[in-house]
């Protein structure tokens, strides 16, 4: 059955693509997989399996689109945006209001994870994951799950994982951090998994939002959190966050472990080793004075500029093959001092020597061709919240800041 399956996918991936690029004359976006443009005609489509969703320049290109399309694929509906309408696409739902903002949400869809867990009438909560609750999956809870139980856990993952990359960029930083017990998780596990379910009460009406009104500018914003689970759960991984808006809009967002540890070095470049009562343990008495390099926290905010440069490129790259008007220089907001020094190479404010200079990555990095770091203070920084569990208040500043809340009628609209 798997070997049908995947023959079957195949002759029809083969099928569209002769479609589109022999008897339609599309070309592949470079930047973007499955995704379809024709620059003579104005008309982006992007066509994931067989449900596809398309741009068109005016009414004449999309006549021409479903007509020519029709002569070699049996075409089900056409469903316009417009005021009053819905599109439905990878189960998520896009409405156009009157005023021109642009909504999409995944209500229908974790409503359907509710049922399926039969949490339908949960009480909601505020937060989907607490530092409390990873400690006690840790520690006290600490007990491995049956085999049963450890597929169900990932398959709630997976339902999570979802949402984080279509239409919630507020499960991002809870869901990377549950991720991380997939293979191992614990009885603590089974009570933030309800948890993180109990928030999806909360969080199944909310939605990404593009107002019109709001100036339609390129910005990324990056940061780091330095071994910041360490006291937690013992893990000295630190965490890279980025989260890129379009017109103000979130439009590319992650929060994932570093593959580079929290440490900090000697003079020399060795690395002191991790200690339990603190995050640093000093080998002697004299490894705790004035020849200790402590350049770990900006060296993972550095790994993490890198990375905004990266896939704010990416973005950017997308957005101009879609014709979209794209900055020439990107914007990068980061709150280091230390970490701009050394993308500017200012050799006198930086002590990370042990890094190689003539690593692609950091060429890329001080590239001025390429990006402007700009510094923001730490509180003002969009990208803190990927980096770690906030408290209560902070992420709701947060969460109000990168979601809007569905109108109240917005349950009427037909599909």
């Amino acid at each position: 059955m798997g070997s049908y399956i995947l023959d079957a996918c195949a002759l029809w991936g083969a099928t569209r693509d002769r479609v589109f690029f022999k008897e339609m004359g599309f070309a592949p976006a470079h930047n973007v997989d499955s995704v379809y443009i024709h620059k003579e005609k104005g008309v982006i489509t992007s066509c994931h399996t067989d449900d596809p969703i398309t741009v068109c320049k005016d009414q004449a290109a999309m006549d021409w689109f479903y007509a020519t399309l029709a002569e070699h694929l049996v075409i089900k509906d056409v469903v316009c945006l417009e005021p009053g309408t819905v599109i439905d696409y990878l189960s998520m739902r896009l409405t156009l209001a009157e005023d021109g903002i642009l909504r999409i949400d995944n209500e229908e869809k974790i409503i359907e994870f509710l049922e399926a867990k039969g949490m339908s009438n949960c009480n909601s909560a505020q937060t989907p994951l607490t530092k409390e609750m990873l400690t006690r999956a840790c520690t006290v809870d600490n007990e491995p799950l049956a085999d049963e139980e450890i597929t169900t856990y990932q398959q709630d993952i997976g339902r999570f994982n979802w949402l984080v990359q279509t239409t919630h960029p507020v499960l991002a930083t809870a869901v990377s951090i549950a991720s991380s017990f997939n293979r191992q998780p614990t009885k603590g596990c089974i009570e933030m998994v309800k948890h993180i379910y109990r928030y999806l009460q909360h969080a199944k009406s909310l939605c990404l939002e593009r107002d019109p009104a709001v100036m339609p500018e390129l910005k990324v914003w990056s940061d780091a959190d330095w071994a910041g689970l360490f006291q937690a759960i013992g893990d000295p991984r630190s965490r890279t966050g980025i989260i890129i808006t379009y017109g103000g809009m979130p439009v590319w967002w992650m929060s994932q472990w570093q593959k580079c540890k929290g440490t900090t070095c000697k003079a020399d470049g060795q690395p002191y080793s991790m200690g339990k009562a603190g995050l640093i343990e000093a080998e002697t008495d004299d490894d705790a004075g004035t020849d200790i390099i402590a350049m770990a926290s900006a060296e993972s905010k550095v790994h993490a500029m890198s990375d905004g440069l990266r896939w704010g490129l990416h973005v950017k790259h997308i957005g101009g093959e879609f014709g979209i008007p794209m900055p020439d220089v990107l914007q990068i907001y980061v709150d280091a001092t230390a970490a701009i020094g050394f993308a500017r190479g200012n050799s006198g404010t930086t002590r990370m020597k042990h890094l190689d200079l003539r690593a692609a990555w950091i060429q890329q990095l001080r590239d001025t061709s390429l990006a402007d770091f700009v510094k923001v203070d730490g509180n003002m920084n969009e990208a803190d919240f990927f980096t770690k569990l906030l408290p209560r208040i902070k992420f709701k500043e947060h969460e109000a800041k990168l979601m809007s809340k569905l109108p109240s009628d917005h349950g009427g609209l037909h599909k």
